[in-house]
């Protein structure tokens, strides 16, 4: 069986503690990249697109106790926060969300995004 390759990109973890908000508090002094966890890549780390901006305390916080936990916590899904991550990457010219090989899921997150605003 051939692996799937996994999108990498360490610079963008970077761009994000760089240049957005943390989906939660808005804060943008303390901001960590985190990969979403429970998408089906077992011990592998999630490709680097599927990382969301957290303010550092709620990174520290969702390793601490869970992502489902988390999500219940905030009222937001670990998926919806790589969409909207993903969402300001695109529009600020970081990722071109059109080549990239994203899951269906991401999609409909984004058209969510959409919907609401």
């Amino acid at each position: 069986m051939l692996k799937k390759k996994i999108w990498r990109d360490k610079k963008y973890g970077k761009w994000i503690h760089e240049n957005v908000a943390c989906c939660i508090t808005g804060d943008t002094t303390t901001v960590d990249p985190h990969h979403a966890k429970g998408e089906g890549y077992g011990s592998i780390k999630a490709p680097d697109y599927m990382q969301m901006a957290l303010a550092h305390h709620l990174h520290n916080e969702i390793h601490v106790i869970g992502y489902e936990a988390f999500e219940a916590k905030y009222g937001r899904t670990q998926r919806s926060m790589v969409a909207e991550t993903l969402v300001k990457a695109h529009s600020m010219g970081r990722v071109n969300m059109e080549e990239l090989p994203l899951e269906g899921w991401i999609w409909e997150e984004v058209e969510e995004l959409v919907n609401v605003v």
